[in-house]
């Protein structure tokens, strides 16, 4: 894969989780506790391990093993801001370019 190839992937995706978050922020009255963890999952810091049992709990440890197996345990992109709890526009992005 090139670079402008693994570029456009992530933009695909960012722009997709981004999507998902304003959706559920927007849908505050729909809130239910799998929306809520979908928020949770969201909002976890690149630090924070995500663990979810066969019964479907979540759970999340703070500060849990970057880099470690499963989810929630890879190391990230470095964009701190991509899900905050805020709208971004475009500013925020940096010097990304947009991928057409």
């Amino acid at each position: 894969m090139n670079m402008d190839t693994v570029e456009q992937e992530r933009d695909l995706y960012f722009a997709k989780l981004r999507d998902i978050e304003l959706l559920l922020q927007l849908n505050e009255a729909s809130k239910t506790p799998l929306t809520e963890n979908i928020l949770k999952i969201l909002y976890a810091s690149e630090n924070d391990k995500v663990v979810i049992d066969e019964a479907g709990t979540l759970n999340i440890i703070e500060g849990g093993n970057p880099g470690g197996p499963g989810t929630g345990g890879g190391t990230g992109t470095g964009d701190e801001q991509i899900l905050a709890d805020e709208p971004m526009n475009d500013e925020d992005m940096g010097d990304t370019e947009e991928v057409k």
